[in-house]
């Protein structure tokens, strides 16, 4: 949870990694389709998506080429990754736990303040 998380002060040897990503890589990050996303990246926001829409999509030409691309233990480690933050998101928003720390949409209006 947010709670007045800052990275630069939270974090101070992790906040300057940020600088190293290519701000095209942010703007991309819902566009599924882009052709900078490594193959990993991509298998793996493809494996969150089916993961938490509709999980029994996994067949065996998906885990094919998820297993061409990851280790069994890094798919483990992204399993239970994926499955902390698709519960832990579901869990903040039925409990309205993330509510002070909303991050707008990409098309809301920005305020000043």
């Amino acid at each position: 949870m947010c709670l007045g998380w800052r990275s630069g002060r939270d974090a101070p040897a992790r906040a300057g990694e940020a600088d190293l990503i290519d701000e095209e890589f942010y703007a991309q990050v819902g566009n599924a389709n882009w052709e900078g996303f490594s193959e990993r990246e991509a298998l793996a926001a493809e494996f969150a998506e089916r993961f938490a829409l509709d999980h029994l999509s996994m067949d065996d030409p998906f885990w094919v080429r998820l297993r061409g691309a990851f280790t069994d233990s890094e798919i483990v480690d992204l399993g239970l990754c994926v499955g902390m933050w698709v519960s832990q998101g579901r869990l903040n928003q039925i409990l309205d736990v993330d509510g002070g720390c909303r991050v707008p949409s990409p098309d809301a209006p920005l305020t000043g303040g």
